[in-house]
């Protein structure tokens, strides 16, 4: 009878444990589809055959990439220093995390200019396409968010 018991709660675990593991996988799924959908699977290698980069093209925006890897790499590095502290709850950790968050927004905004100075205008017009249809993704659901809470 005890056999039958630890069998029973075995079972029972196992089960429980497979019902979380498909649960999480949901989950992880439903992110990971946010995140396509939001970046419009759109990594580098998306971006040169999306935009139809020429050789000079892609070599401009090569170098540029790697003339702003520096400040980049410190600008990341800052910015996980000030989650640290804003994890720690160290007094100056919101100031912190905000001008680091700022820093890297000032980054890629810089870096952008420099790479839309390499586009012509049918790829400009293009890329700023795909930037409005990321906007749109991020609206719809800043207000599935909202219609959730509303409920």
């Amino acid at each position: 009878m005890g056999n039958l018991k630890f069998k029973a709660i075995v079972a029972g675990s196992a089960l429980l444990i497979l019902v979380f593991a498909a649960a999480v996988g949901a989950q992880h799924r439903n992110r990971s589809q946010f995140r396509r959908e939001l970046a419009g699977n759109f990594g580098i290698r998306q971006f040169v055959r999306s935009l139809e980069l020429s050789i000079e093209q892609r070599e401009a925006i090569r170098a540029i990439l790697q003339a702003n890897k520096p400040q980049i790499a410190a600008a990341r590095e800052n910015l996980l220093r000030a989650r640290i502290a804003l994890f720690n709850e160290e007094a100056d950790a919101p100031g912190d995390f905000g001008a680091a968050q700022a820093r890297i927004m000032e980054l890629r905004r810089a870096i952008a200019d420099q790479i839309e100075s390499e586009l012509t205008p049918e790829q400009l017009a293009a890329l700023q396409d795909r930037q409005r249809n990321r906007m749109d993704i991020l609206n719809r659901r800043l207000q599935r968010f909202r219609e959730l809470g509303a409920n």
